[in-house]
């Protein structure tokens, strides 16, 4: 396993906010761990960071979307401290389908 990606985040700041007095908000995407790095503190790590650099950013929130048959993920999440918040929806563009990291290699 040496040299291999054990996981990836995106954080993406977004500002000015037209709510919460302009502060930005951040949003986390493509959270993934590799199977062999899982249940080791890698994905804890990889949201500790984004978190840290949301509040360096004067983030006033960290949210994230997870698709609801991924019980596992929702249950990670809770795990570290998030919170159930929103139901989320979605437009496509494409024609392309939407994997999963469950269904990467």
């Amino acid at each position: 396993m040496d040299g291999a990606v054990a996981g990836t985040v995106d954080l993406l700041v977004v500002r000015p906010s037209l709510t919460h007095h302009g502060r930005p908000w951040a949003a986390v995407e493509n959270v993934v761990v590799g199977r062999d790095f899982r249940r080791h503190g890698v994905g804890r790590a990889l949201m500790e960071e984004a978190a840290q650099r949301a509040r360096e950013a004067g983030c006033h929130r960290l949210q994230l979307l997870s698709r609801v048959q991924r019980t596992e993920a929702q249950a990670f999440y809770r795990a570290i401290g998030m919170e159930a918040s929103a139901q989320g929806f979605r437009l496509n563009f494409d024609d392309r389908s939407d994997s999963s990291p469950q269904d990467a290699p």
